[in-house]
C-alpha cells in the first residue's frame, strides 16, 4: 500500500469531523494490521500539509495513553471532496 493511499484512508476518517489520536484513525482506516503501513508518518504527512490539525490532547483509547486528538482542517475537507469525485 503506498503512502497515497494511506493519506487518502486516513483523510477520510476524518473527514466526519471527529477528534481522532493517530492510532484511533489508523485502527478506523483499517491501518493497524498492514504489514509495511506507516500511519504514524502518514498522519504526521497530513499534519504538515494542512489537512488535519492537532486541537487537544486525549487519551487513546487504543493505548491509554496521552496523544494529540486531531481533526480535519478545511484544507483537508476540500481535498478530501475532490478526491470522492
Amino acid at each position: 500500500m503506498r503512502s497515497g493511499s494511506q493519506k487518502a484512508l486516513l483523510l477520510k476518517v476524518f473527514a466526519d469531523g471527529s477528534i481522532l489520536t493517530d492510532d484511533e484513525a489508523a485502527e478506523r482506516a483499517g491501518l493497524l494490521a498492514k504489514i509495511g503501513c506507516c500511519w504514524w508518518h502518514r498522519c504526521s504527512d497530513l499534519r504538515k500539509e494542512g489537512h488535519i490539525k492537532q486541537v487537544t490532547l486525549k487519551v487513546s483509547r487504543l493505548t491509554g495513553e496521552w496523544r494529540m486528538g486531531c481533526m480535519i482542517t478545511d484544507h483537508g475537507l476540500n481535498t478530501y471532496k475532490e478526491m470522492k469525485q
